[in-house]
């Protein structure tokens, strides 16, 4: 064979080569996934694990993930609705949800969800909380809440055997841990002036049947009542009026606070390994129970967190099963109690509670709570809700640092919110929704 020829040869040999490369490179479909979760250790070790798991058995699917900061995801998704240039999967704060399927960002996926199956296995307050106009907008991945935490040795110190499970009981133990403790603040909350302040208050509130809505009546006041005299006599500090929940969580640690209302989201493995580097150790120093009740007898009503998935109004057709299968995926039973187990969240669905309870029987309260909790817009005059936390978290602020009474506060932020509905059967309507979420999980 001739040098020319030869060298002719192995040309085109390796064009194929190189052809054959790009072209099986070509096969593999990228599905675009945008949050607001790090894939950085340590938080970020669940959710990069289970993309890894989802293309280890999809070898032609490629997950490419976008990470939008927290403050910017709304914004970014109202703008995406405008242009049309969504990714394929999006996600957001359940909060968001109906907001954002009004605005129309997220896609009806109500027939798709029928197909699927598995509805009635989610848990009431994950479906009220991807629900609007009666058409299912997204899936509920997994969910928090809030819990009462507390420092069993500082409990043994002074002789309570149990945490408090009343009203009357909290203010109880506080007075003990002041009196035994005195460098010791007895409980610390979040009331500051963000939605923290709200979503730490409102399983006080609702666990009081009262309402949003109805801030002027006697069961809303009587919970705010409680938290202004927790500040009022020293058994929390005034400070709460800034911190959040991760300042909580700080002081806990370093045992300045005998108790805290905190989320399970700081019992993820590597929450569990930074306690033990304090000292302490879930179920021998610090153990949590469920908020307490004002009397006996009734249930904790708490608000529910966590976030939720679903497909964009306006995605790409051809990508669109794809997208749904990863979807889908994220929410099965199974990934879904494992995902739980890694990060310290709740199952949204029934199915997956008793499989992540064999591996994280710590979570048990957060289970049981869950189970009772209720989306915040279900409660909270839906689209209005950001409008009505606004003003409900100041008048908090104005009860705890007594620039207003419980009363005066909350008749004021009753009127406030009341001028948010244009008439009064829109507000009427708005307060017997809010009732009728409430109704759903107390029951």
């Amino acid at each position: 064979m001739k040098l020319t020829k030869l060298i002719g040869l192995l040309l085109s040999i390796s064009l194929l080569v190189v052809s054959s490369t790009v072209v099986w490179g070509q096969q593999k479909t990228q599905i675009t996934v945008q949050t607001y979760w790090s894939l950085e250790p340590p938080g970020g070790v669940a959710w990069s694990d289970i993309i890894k798991k989802y293309e280890s058995s999809h070898p032609d699917v490629e997950i490419k993930h976008y990470y939008v900061p927290f403050g910017d995801l709304v914004k970014k998704l109202i703008t995406q609705a405008l242009t049309g240039d969504f990714p394929d999967v999006v996600f957001a704060d359940n909060p968001d949800v109906q907001y954002l399927a009004r605005a129309g960002a997220f896609k009806d996926i109500t027939k798709l969800v029928q197909e699927w199956g598995v509805w009635k296995d989610y848990i009431p307050g994950s479906q009220l909380a991807v629900t609007y106009r009666g058409k299912i907008y997204a899936l509920h991945q997994s969910t928090n809440n809030l819990a009462l935490w507390y420092n069993k040795d500082y409990f043994k110190q002074i002789g309570i055997a149990s945490p408090p499970e009343t009203w009357d009981e909290l203010i109880n133990v506080c007075q003990k841990l002041k009196a035994s403790l005195p460098k010791v603040y007895p409980i610390g909350f979040s009331a500051r002036n963000t939605e923290e302040g709200t979503w730490q208050f409102e399983p006080f509130l609702w666990s009081s049947n009262g309402s949003l809505l109805a801030l002027d009546k006697p069961e809303a006041v009587r919970a705010l009542d409680l938290w202004t005299t927790l500040v009022k006599e020293g058994y929390a500090p005034r400070d709460v009026l800034n911190w959040g929940q991760g300042d909580l969580t700080q002081y806990f640690k370093n045992k300045q606070l005998a108790m805290m209302v905190q989320g399970d989201w700081e019992l993820s493995q590597s929450g569990l390994e930074d306690f033990k580097k304090n000292g302490m150790v879930f179920g021998n120093n610090f153990d949590v129970a469920k908020i307490p009740v004002p009397k006996k007898g009734m249930k904790p009503v708490v608000p529910m967190g966590g976030e939720c998935f679903t497909l964009p109004a306006k995605g790409n057709p051809q990508k669109e099963k794809i997208a749904w299968d990863f979807v889908k995926f994220l929410n099965d039973s199974k990934n879904m109690a494992d995902f739980c187990a890694n990060t310290g969240r709740v199952p949204t669905r029934i199915s997956a509670i008793e499989p992540l309870l064999k591996d994280r029987p710590d979570l048990k309260v957060f289970t049981e709570q869950a189970k009772s909790a209720v989306p915040r817009p279900a409660a909270g005059a839906g689209e209005k809700y950001t409008d009505v936390s606004t003003i409900t978290r100041e008048a908090i602020q104005k009860a705890l640092s007594g620039t207003l009474s419980p009363e005066q506060a909350f008749k004021e932020a009753s009127e406030k919110i009341r001028k948010l509905f244009s008439t009064d059967e829109e507000y009427n309507k708005a307060l017997v929704e809010a009732r009728s979420a409430l109704s759903k999980v107390r029951k």
